[in-house]
């Protein structure tokens, strides 16, 4: 079931749903459990009420985590409430109606199993859509429209945590980004406000690298990843919509050219649509990848919010959340010419 409504609201399944999904199994299978128990105590028996206010405490302390913006803690409270709710209204009306039917044992567990078999591969199942050319007319201006409201040149504040299974180094990363001129500048600053380093760039080459005191010189290629981590996230996001393309639940997958004219896979995803992940493959390996956690509106411009960045041969993930965004520039609308008469 749970599956099935991920399936309806488009939320593609990751790693920390299917791991929230362990902790679902301990909490609900009491549910059919004090269910089977209720039924052979007959009418007067207290335990329906005890399963309520299980469910509703539950509930309420799980549904907190659905405000929050760490798409860590959202995802696990949308699991446990969803998962808590359908399992609270199967012990209270689907197994009571299985067992009225005085059916055997083995055609309850039967029937119990296929139908969560078949729940399950309906609801996890993607249907991949048909790509007509009015399906690839509309997600192309769906793109152009992504396109124009791409920010050109902006300020930004960004919290930065590069961690790894041994570390964890977090900064305040305060920068302007140029895509027309191809520029960035990024200045990082210790959570004591202490200046680490400044970084400026142009066309992905760092010009000028200056590391403060603060920051051990040994580890300026820790700074030199984190430049292309910035660099991956900010160019290269209004890609054009090849005719070969794959579209399931709303979630738009294709390869375009990206930097270097190296092939790089873009997948969108929403309505409209607005970039969720890209990555850079290689041989055997991703050379990079961005997955953009949350794209936020402000304005008529896009603008990242929590994002995660990888680069083949770093040795520290890069986690950014972006605290303040500032478009400096609008960019160039689409001039088309206009008819002139003979």
């Amino acid at each position: 079931v749970l599956g099935g409504f991920l399936a309806v609201t488009g939320i593609p399944l990751n790693l920390i749903i299917a791991m929230a999904g362990i902790i679902l199994t301990g909490l609900s299978i009491d549910y059919g459990i004090y269910a089977v128990q209720a039924f052979q105590d007959g009418p007067g028996s207290s335990i329906p009420f005890a399963m309520g206010m299980s469910a509703a405490t539950t509930v309420f302390a799980t549904a907190a985590l659905l405000f929050s913006k760490h798409p860590i803690l959202f995802h696990i409270g949308l699991t446990l409430t969803v998962g808590i709710t359908i399992a609270y209204l199967t012990g209270r009306l689907v197994v009571p109606a299985l067992l009225r039917q005085h059916a055997s044992k083995n055609r309850i567990i039967l029937l119990t199993f296929g139908l969560s078999a078949a729940i399950v591969l309906s609801g996890c199942r993607s249907f991949q859509t048909a790509a007509t050319p009015e399906l690839t007319e509309q997600l192309r201006q769906e793109l152009a429209l992504w396109q124009q409201q791409s920010p050109q040149q902006a300020k930004f504040q960004a919290k930065v945590t590069l961690s790894n299974i041994f570390a964890s180094i977090p900064m305040l990363v305060v920068g302007d980004v140029d895509l027309d001129k191809q520029t960035i500048v990024l200045a990082g600053l210790s959570p004591t406000g202490a200046k680490l380093f400044t970084i400026t760039s142009q066309n992905n080459a760092i010009n000028q690298l200056k590391i403060s005191n603060f920051f051990p010189e040994k580890h300026a290629k820790i700074l030199r990843d984190l430049h292309q981590h910035f660099y991956h996230l900010f160019f290269f996001n209004t890609p054009e919509l090849p005719d070969d393309f794959r579209l399931c639940d709303r979630e738009l997958t294709f390869t375009s050219l990206g930097s270097d004219a190296k092939p790089v896979q873009y997948r969108f995803s929403g309505r409209p649509l607005v970039l969720a992940a890209k990555r850079e493959k290689g041989l055997l390996t991703t050379r990079w990848q961005c997955q953009y956690h949350t794209i936020e509106r402000f304005g008529r411009y896009w603008r990242p919010g929590v994002v995660t960045a990888k680069l083949a041969g770093s040795a520290f993930r890069c986690d950014l959340d972006f605290i303040r965004f500032t478009v400096l520039t609008q960019p160039p609308p689409n001039s088309h010419p206009n008819p002139t008469s003979n």
